[in-house]
């Protein structure tokens, strides 16, 4: 357990590029990348992944470009920058034939015709981003800038890894019955909605204050919340506004639960 341990902690930066590419293709593919709006139209999966294409491959050629240099540098490049190098290389040349395949391949439940003014608002903000920033790299002659500042987030690859954890703790306990258990407990005392949306938040915020798992709580125990106010007869808004509060009132009560924690 301690060498698989130590094997994960020295392989962190890998893992977090196979899982940003991995992750990254699997959104292509399904049409889940974040936009301002969603593909409707011909013309917005045309314009779309078009652009995706084009920023894909803006990302493959600033890698290879930066692994060049990183060879014609002085300082000797180690066996484990080069397999890193690598592997950016190669997702971005699975992530550029992906988007490629995605652009040919157009499906059949698109709507024809379009405007282009709504097609750029469906393009993903990642490709916007990366778009802005090759094209300004290009401009002032250093292409390899894309590549570099990658490499910079690998030294904190540790804290992004961490991210994607709490994500997948809160996904998982979603899966649990903890918070309808919690819920059975008030639900014999017929609360108005206002008064057990009050107890729903306070419930909430002493796991959250003592974690600061704000996010996790909001993913696991948020829909429950919502349904159970809906069931009892709460507004729209009440209810909304009850489930969003559920994580940040933790988060903020948690020096006064710190405080009150302290031995006298």
């Amino acid at each position: 357990m301690a060498d698989l341990i130590a094997f994960g902690l020295e392989s962190q930066r890998y893992i977090l590029v196979i899982l940003v590419m991995l992750c990254a293709v699997t959104a292509t593919l399904t049409r889940h990348h974040i936009a301002m709006r969603a593909m409707e139209t011909r013309l917005d999966y045309m314009v779309s992944h078009t652009l995706q294409t084009v920023a894909n491959a803006m990302l493959l050629g600033s890698s290879v470009i930066f692994r060049q240099s990183s060879f014609g540098a002085d300082t000797t490049m180690s066996a484990d920058e080069l397999l890193l190098h690598n592997l950016w290389i190669t997702g971005f040349g699975a992530l550029t034939l992906t988007s490629l395949y995605r652009l040919i391949r157009v499906p059949d439940d698109l709507v024809e015709g379009g405007d282009l003014n709504k097609a750029f608002l469906a393009v993903p903000l990642y490709t916007v981003m990366c778009l802005i920033s090759g094209t300004y790299f290009a401009l002032i002659g250093h292409a390899s800038g894309i590549g570099i500042y990658l490499g910079k987030m690998m030294e904190l690859s540790d804290m992004f890894l961490n991210v994607g954890l709490y994500v997948w703790v809160g996904m998982m306990l979603k899966q649990t019955r903890l918070a309808t258990l919690v819920f059975n407990v008030f639900r014999p005392w017929r609360m108005p909605p206002e008064m057990l949306a009050v107890v729903a938040v306070l419930v909430a915020a002493v796991p959250t204050a003592y974690t600061g798992a704000s996010g996790i709580f909001v993913i696991a125990a948020g829909a429950v919340i919502y349904s159970e106010l809906r069931a009892a007869g709460a507004r729209r808004h009440l209810a909304l506004a009850a489930t969003a509060m559920s994580g940040p009132w933790g988060w903020s009560c948690g020096p006064a639960c710190w405080w009150w924690s302290l031995p006298t």
